[in-house]
């Protein structure tokens, strides 16, 4: 895929989901914590586990069901809804209230750029710093009821991902994985994203087959560091990992 038409279906995606708020996943969820601090995908994970215990509790609920037992408001307070449920559910309810709290903030776009590391002129952050200066200056209203589109779509690919049974590691990736889990990458990697985490040994396992091919490693080695974005510690090992000096 060209990457103009990449760019183009990112516009797309941040454009349908700009106009379903609050912002499940996605770079627009972000919130303020209770502490003031930028907190990362908070929508997401309180999703997750509410939609974790509804199954848990009714393991036959299906989409439809779990999508109206969280977008609807009465949930909170049915006799219906057990206290892990409804726990669950203020977890959801406060998750969007800090992503409010992000988008009434004047410094929220600049939040916003450190949270997604993109720079100014990126599209995908131009998009999403133009959305919160209209919630700021109120050419636009946060509403704090999930959208059962967005929802529904979120709710259908969690059940799909717990169902999915996890892929069972080479002898080649456990051997790296035994490897990475004894020196300070581990460290690295128990405050790095799951995509980085899953860029990063794959990244091993692509440097142990092409160890000897030195153009091949030179061009990872630089996809890694410009268009992967991993963090600092990451790429020296991998460079240790191809036998090249880290300064």
């Amino acid at each position: 895929m060209k990457k103009t038409r990449l760019l183009e279906i990112i516009r797309e995606e941040i454009q349908t989901a700009l106009k379903e708020i609050p912002m499940v996943d996605g770079p627009a969820d972000a919130g303020i914590g209770d502490d003031g601090k930028l907190t990362k995908k908070p929508l997401k994970n309180a999703l997750e586990d509410a939609i974790n215990a509804i199954k848990k509790e009714n393991p036959t609920a299906d989409i439809k069901k779990i999508t109206s037992i969280l977008t609807n408001k009465g949930s909170r307070t049915s006799e219906e809804t057990s206290s892990e449920v409804k726990e669950k559910l203020k977890d959801v309810d406060d998750a969007i209230d800090s992503q409010e709290r992000l988008f009434g903030v004047d410094k929220a776009p600049e939040l916003l750029k450190k949270f997604t590391n993109k720079p100014k002129d990126d599209p995908e952050y131009l998009e999403l710093s133009n959305t919160i200066t209209k919630f700021i200056d109120k050419e636009k209203d946060f509403s704090d009821n999930l959208q059962p589109n967005q929802t529904s779509k979120f709710v259908k690919k969690t059940l799909e991902k717990s169902s999915t049974p996890e892929k069972e590691l080479s002898d080649e990736e456990k051997e790296i994985e035994a490897a990475v889990g004894t020196d300070s990458t581990a460290q690295e990697l128990a405050k790095t994203s799951d995509d980085d985490i899953k860029t990063f040994n794959k990244g091993l396992v692509f440097i142990k087959k092409y160890k000897d091919d030195k153009p091949v490693i030179d061009a990872y080695l630089k996809k890694a560091k410009e268009e992967y974005e991993l963090p600092n510690k990451m790429l020296d090992d991998l460079k240790l990992a191809a036998g090249r000096k880290v300064e």
